[in-house]
């Protein structure tokens, strides 16, 4: 057993539709297997949500939200 933990990492969709956040991320589980954190991406509003409960966010798409809203 590693001992690791996983955490989800909230990212910011501009638009309906988008494949990749704003920052570029690929959803889903991180390429590092050493890091075994999901990425998951939102619509302003709900990543906004999110971040205001303390969940663990993307700086820059939070940055970016934070300046969108």
């Amino acid at each position: 057993m590693s001992g690791l933990t996983s955490t989800t990492v909230h990212h910011l969709y501009i638009r309906p539709g988008d494949l990749l956040p704003a920052c570029g991320v690929t959803p889903g589980p991180d390429r590092d297997p050493c890091i075994p954190d999901w990425h998951t991406g939102h619509a302003l509003s709900v990543l906004l949500a999110v971040a205001a409960d303390g969940a663990a966010c993307c700086t820059l798409c939070l940055e970016l939200a934070e300046t969108m809203s």
